[in-house]
């Protein structure tokens, strides 16, 4: 008939004799112990459980060490290890601290490198304005300076006409001079003649006396209208320097800001460095803290070596302890035979005193662990 199928109390009162004889509790020496039945895949799970129930008692047996020593020992490796995870907690609240700040700086150097960014763009705006503006007033500066140049033409013109005509009037008067000779020579045959003739000439004088006079307001306009003109291009010449000046000011002020962007940018590559080295204290923290473990660990490894030393010390001495008794009950069977065999112990009461005085020398009771 086949058997039903492994109960968790058959794992859990064979792993519980493999503790008490001191061997490990693995899935085959449980199966050994049930009589070599059940699977492995069965056990396993059991046997994990049971474990889990009763971790304390398998390091117990695991060790050989009392339960008081254990504890000893798990408080002082809780001390250790609660220690170290205080030091982790407080590195690990400083680096975050850090970090917030490194944070917060970084934010307030991005908002400043944004604002300078927008004053950046707006000076270049500005300046791009002012340039247009200028090229306006310069496009207006050659307009007025050709149409300057025109009139300055136009003036020379005007000047030759004057010239011509103050030649025509001095030829005129040279030959109203001839004529009036000849007058006087034909003054009487042609004093009619000549008086017609000369209110002639004289009305033409005059008509280029007035053409002249006429010529000459004109060359007064042009000049007062130069004048004029001239005033406005110096105008325009110190507007443009003072566009240029203005320029130049704006260009200083981007060059400061430049300089003030890249103070920005090598402060901000401080605080990455920085970050960077609270990085490397936080992994040498991590180590510290690892070797701390690795220390407790060692400890707990070494109290185990001196409590085995301490336990064979004990067995030794009880060893040592027993061979005594032994040898003390070994004389006094020697001596009591010897005794016997050469008279009777009750008449020699010395020899029993000192028999009892022996046998209460031997020790009752046994050495302390």
């Amino acid at each position: 008939m086949a058997r039903a199928g492994i109960l968790y109390s058959d794992v859990a009162r064979a792993a519980t004799e493999l503790a008490a004889k001191g061997e490990a509790a693995t899935v085959d020496n449980v199966r050994k112990m049930m009589g070599d039945t059940g699977s492995k895949s069965t056990i396993a799970p059991m046997l994990k459980r049971w474990k889990e129930e009763h971790q304390d008692e398998a390091q117990a047996a695991k060790f050989g060490l009392p339960e008081s020593i254990l504890n000893a020992v798990r408080g002082v490796y809780a001390l250790l290890q609660s220690d170290c995870e205080n030091k982790i907690i407080a590195l690990t609240a400083e680096h975050d601290a850090l970090i917030q700040a490194a944070k917060t700086q970084q934010a307030t150097l991005s908002d400043l490198i944004e604002s300078l960014t927008t004053n950046k763009i707006t000076l270049e705006a500005q300046l791009a304005a002012t340039q247009e503006k200028l090229e306006s007033i310069e496009e207006k500066y050659s307009a007025l300076q050709l149409k300057f140049t025109g009139m300055q033409s136009e003036k020379e013109g005007l000047t030759l006409r004057l010239d011509d005509r103050s030649q025509e009037v001095r030829e005129l008067k040279q030959k109203n001079a001839t004529m009036q000779n000849q007058f006087e020579h034909f003054q009487t045959a042609t004093a009619n003649q000549r008086s017609d003739d000369r209110r002639a000439y004289e009305t033409r004088i005059t008509q280029i006396e007035s053409e002249l006079q006429l010529a000459r307001k004109n060359n007064q306009t042009l000049e007062s209208t130069q004048t004029k003109q001239e005033a406005e291009i110096q105008q325009l010449l110190l507007i443009n320097a003072e566009i240029a000046n203005n320029a130049q000011k704006r260009k200083e002020d981007l060059e400061a800001l430049q300089i003030k962007h890249y103070q920005t940018d090598f402060l901000l590559q401080e605080t990455k460095q920085e970050n960077l080295l609270l990085k490397k204290d936080l992994s040498a923290t991590q180590l510290e803290s690892q070797r701390l473990q690795t220390s407790a660990a060692v400890s707990a490894k070494l109290q185990d070596v001196l409590t085995e030393q301490l336990k064979q010390s004990e067995i030794k001495t009880r060893k040592v302890e027993e061979e005594k008794q032994a040898l003390i009950i070994e004389l006094i069977k020697t001596r009591a035979n010897d005794v016997t065999s050469n008279e009777n112990l009750n008449d020699n009461p010395a020899l029993e005193s000192q028999s009892k005085h022996l046998i209460q020398d031997i020790p009752t009771t046994k050495p302390d662990r």
